[in-house]
């Protein structure tokens, strides 16, 4: 089994722009040891979401025993990361880096956080969805109709979700429609109306 990040599902945008896009039998080997880590540093130093990817690999890992983690990421071994995430986690406040800011940012997102920053409400009811998609939180990634459900009603939706107002794209909770409707039927009666 591999370690590698899954980048066979929907990629995330930024990781359509990697350097190692296409290289990833390279950074993650089967046996977990990139064979030469100068020349995949070298790889790594020429590309324009390293930094990303890195943040990426910190909060992705941040749970992992040093022992499972895998590759080159963002320019840095796992025992390197190890390091770094170590001393992430012992960096006094008001003395962190760009990049510790964004990790422990990135490390305290939930559903609702990223629906409210992701999401602008229009005029007429609806809501619009702004930015990239599909959206990781915590190793969980969602759709944006997904992260609407979980972030208002606190579980994942039965099955595929749709919006049966009709609007393209609208990701307003209360226009979502699971499994069989009956997302309808029970809130109606929890908020009285039936």
């Amino acid at each position: 089994m591999s370690n590698a990040p899954d980048t066979l599902a929907r990629p995330a945008e930024w990781r359509a722009k990697a350097a190692c896009l296409g290289l990833l039998n390279l950074f993650f080997p089967r046996d977990g040891k990139p064979e030469s880590t100068d020349e995949l540093r070298k790889v790594c130093a020429s590309c324009p979401v390293r930094p990303r990817c890195l943040a990426e690999a910190l909060i992705e890992e941040r749970s992992e025993d040093e022992h499972r983690r895998a590759g080159m990421r963002g320019g840095l071994t796992a025992a390197e990361r190890a390091s770094l995430s170590r001393r992430i986690r012992d960096t006094p406040p008001g003395q962190e880096t760009p990049l510790i800011v964004e990790v422990q940012a990135r490390q305290t997102r939930t559903p609702a956080s990223v629906f409210a920053d992701r999401t602008t409400p229009l005029t007429d009811g609806h809501t619009a969805w702004k930015g990239s998609s599909p959206v990781t939180i915590h190793g969980q990634t969602y759709t944006p109709m997904q992260l609407a459900w979980e972030a208002t009603y606190g579980r994942r939706p039965e099955g595929h979700l749709t919006a049966d107002c009709g609007h393209k794209g609208c990701v307003t909770p209360d226009h979502l429609v699971d499994r069989g409707g009956t997302y309808k039927t029970a809130t109606a009666s929890q908020n009285g109306r039936c």
